[in-house]
Protein backbone atom coordinates (compact mmCIF):
# COMPACT_ATOMS: atom_id res chain seq x y z
CA UNK A 1 0.00 0.00 0.00
CA UNK A 2 1.34 3.51 -0.79
CA UNK A 3 2.53 5.85 2.25
CA UNK A 4 -0.45 8.43 0.92
CA UNK A 5 -3.30 5.71 0.65
CA UNK A 6 -2.43 4.39 3.84
CA UNK A 7 -2.69 8.37 5.38
CA UNK A 8 -5.76 8.39 3.75
CA UNK A 9 -7.39 4.99 5.41
CA UNK A 10 -6.35 5.95 8.95
CA UNK A 11 -7.54 9.37 8.58
CA UNK A 12 -11.32 7.97 7.68
CA UNK A 13 -11.49 5.46 10.23
CA UNK A 14 -9.01 2.97 11.44
CA UNK A 15 -11.07 -0.82 10.80
CA UNK A 16 -13.19 -2.20 7.74
CA UNK A 17 -16.95 -1.95 8.14
CA UNK A 18 -18.61 -4.79 7.38
CA UNK A 19 -22.46 -4.87 8.07
CA UNK A 20 -23.88 -7.87 7.05
CA UNK A 21 -28.19 -8.29 7.03
CA UNK A 22 -28.48 -10.93 9.65
CA UNK A 23 -26.43 -7.93 12.15
CA UNK A 24 -28.79 -5.31 11.63
CA UNK A 25 -31.64 -4.30 14.15
CA UNK A 26 -34.72 -2.79 12.53
CA UNK A 27 -36.45 0.31 14.60
CA UNK A 28 -39.80 2.33 14.17
CA UNK A 29 -39.54 5.94 14.13
CA UNK A 30 -42.59 8.10 12.66
CA UNK A 31 -45.38 5.90 12.08
CA UNK A 32 -45.04 4.16 8.64
CA UNK A 33 -41.61 4.18 9.09
CA UNK A 34 -38.93 2.02 9.81
CA UNK A 35 -34.72 1.82 9.63
CA UNK A 36 -31.74 0.17 10.14
CA UNK A 37 -28.49 1.60 10.69
CA UNK A 38 -25.82 0.27 8.34
CA UNK A 39 -22.88 2.27 9.45
CA UNK A 40 -23.04 4.06 12.26
CA UNK A 41 -20.64 7.63 12.35
CA UNK A 42 -18.76 6.89 15.44
CA UNK A 43 -17.40 3.75 13.59
CA UNK A 44 -15.94 6.01 10.52
CA UNK A 45 -14.58 8.87 12.34
CA UNK A 46 -17.98 11.08 12.10
CA UNK A 47 -17.37 11.57 8.40
CA UNK A 48 -20.91 9.58 7.41
CA UNK A 49 -23.88 7.68 8.33
CA UNK A 50 -25.77 5.06 6.04
CA UNK A 51 -29.21 3.84 6.84
CA UNK A 52 -32.42 2.07 5.73
CA UNK A 53 -35.42 3.40 4.81
CA UNK A 54 -38.42 1.64 4.79
CA UNK A 55 -41.72 3.69 4.14
CA UNK A 56 -45.17 2.54 4.09
CA UNK A 57 -48.13 4.20 1.97
CA UNK A 58 -49.08 7.26 2.70
CA UNK A 59 -45.98 7.82 5.39
CA UNK A 60 -43.95 10.90 4.82
CA UNK A 61 -41.59 13.43 6.45
CA UNK A 62 -42.24 17.12 7.56
CA UNK A 63 -40.54 19.73 5.33
CA UNK A 64 -36.81 20.31 7.27
CA UNK A 65 -33.42 21.32 6.73
CA UNK A 66 -29.90 20.29 8.76
CA UNK A 67 -26.56 21.22 8.57
CA UNK A 68 -25.67 17.63 6.92
CA UNK A 69 -25.77 17.04 3.31
CA UNK A 70 -28.61 13.73 2.69
CA UNK A 71 -28.55 11.56 0.05
CA UNK A 72 -31.60 9.58 -1.29
CA UNK A 73 -30.96 5.78 -3.45
CA UNK A 74 -34.27 4.59 -4.10
CA UNK A 75 -34.10 0.60 -3.84
CA UNK A 76 -37.67 0.07 -3.90
CA UNK A 77 -40.68 2.05 -5.23
CA UNK A 78 -41.37 5.64 -5.70
CA UNK A 79 -40.91 7.95 -3.34
CA UNK A 80 -42.07 12.13 -3.92
CA UNK A 81 -39.84 14.58 -2.84
CA UNK A 82 -39.57 18.34 -2.17
CA UNK A 83 -36.34 19.43 -2.78
CA UNK A 84 -36.34 23.62 -2.48
CA UNK A 85 -39.43 24.15 -3.55
CA UNK A 86 -39.22 21.65 -6.68
CA UNK A 87 -41.37 18.68 -6.67
CA UNK A 88 -39.58 15.26 -8.10
CA UNK A 89 -40.76 12.05 -8.09
CA UNK A 90 -37.72 9.03 -7.97
CA UNK A 91 -37.99 5.73 -8.41
CA UNK A 92 -36.00 2.84 -8.53
CA UNK A 93 -32.25 3.38 -8.88
CA UNK A 94 -32.80 7.53 -8.71
CA UNK A 95 -30.67 9.27 -6.42
CA UNK A 96 -30.99 12.62 -4.70
CA UNK A 97 -28.24 14.45 -3.05
CA UNK A 98 -29.65 17.39 -1.22
CA UNK A 99 -27.22 20.23 0.13
CA UNK A 100 -26.59 21.18 3.43
CA UNK A 101 -29.31 24.06 4.18
CA UNK A 102 -32.45 23.02 1.36
CA UNK A 103 -35.17 22.53 2.96
CA UNK A 104 -37.06 19.34 1.94
CA UNK A 105 -38.88 16.33 2.47
CA UNK A 106 -40.81 13.13 1.69
CA UNK A 107 -43.99 11.28 0.83
CA UNK A 108 -44.64 7.56 -0.32
CA UNK A 109 -47.74 8.48 -2.33
CA UNK A 110 -47.61 5.01 -3.86
CA UNK A 111 -49.84 2.36 -2.93
CA UNK A 112 -46.34 0.25 -2.50
CA UNK A 113 -43.84 0.17 0.61
CA UNK A 114 -39.87 2.25 -0.70
CA UNK A 115 -36.75 1.40 0.86
CA UNK A 116 -34.07 4.16 0.11
CA UNK A 117 -30.98 3.84 1.35
CA UNK A 118 -29.93 7.31 2.84
CA UNK A 119 -26.70 8.73 3.52
CA UNK A 120 -25.93 11.80 5.79
CA UNK A 121 -22.55 13.76 5.75
CA UNK A 122 -21.33 14.40 7.97
CA UNK A 123 -22.48 11.74 10.41
CA UNK A 124 -24.20 11.72 13.77
CA UNK A 125 -27.49 12.47 13.23
CA UNK A 126 -28.45 8.84 12.55
CA UNK A 127 -28.34 8.81 16.58
CA UNK A 128 -31.46 10.86 17.04
CA UNK A 129 -33.97 8.13 14.74
CA UNK A 130 -33.89 4.78 17.16
CA UNK A 131 -35.31 8.04 19.78
CA UNK A 132 -38.41 9.23 17.49
CA UNK A 133 -40.71 6.37 18.14
CA UNK A 134 -43.85 7.10 19.68
CA UNK A 135 -42.94 10.80 20.46
CA UNK A 136 -45.85 13.79 20.72
CA UNK A 137 -45.25 16.22 18.06
CA UNK A 138 -43.66 18.68 20.46
CA UNK A 139 -41.19 16.02 21.69
CA UNK A 140 -40.04 15.09 18.41
CA UNK A 141 -39.37 18.95 17.50
CA UNK A 142 -36.91 19.33 20.51
CA UNK A 143 -35.56 15.70 19.51
CA UNK A 144 -34.81 16.54 16.12
CA UNK A 145 -33.75 20.33 17.40
CA UNK A 146 -31.27 18.64 19.57
CA UNK A 147 -29.64 17.15 16.82
CA UNK A 148 -29.26 20.30 14.14
CA UNK A 149 -32.46 20.00 12.47
CA UNK A 150 -34.89 22.38 12.29
CA UNK A 151 -38.73 21.36 11.13
CA UNK A 152 -39.98 24.44 9.10
CA UNK A 153 -43.52 22.90 8.36
CA UNK A 154 -45.87 20.40 6.87
CA UNK A 155 -44.72 18.50 3.68
CA UNK A 156 -46.20 20.71 0.66
CA UNK A 157 -47.19 18.82 -2.59
CA UNK A 158 -48.53 21.61 -4.32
Amino acid sequence: MLEEDTLVSKTLHSKTIVNSPEKREWFDTIPGERMAIHVQSSDVGGNLAIIETVAEPGCSSPLHFHRESEIFHILEGTMTFVCGGEKREASLGTTIVVPPGVHHAWANLSQSQVRMLVLFTPGGIENLFPRANGLAPLELVELVESYGTRIVGPLVLD
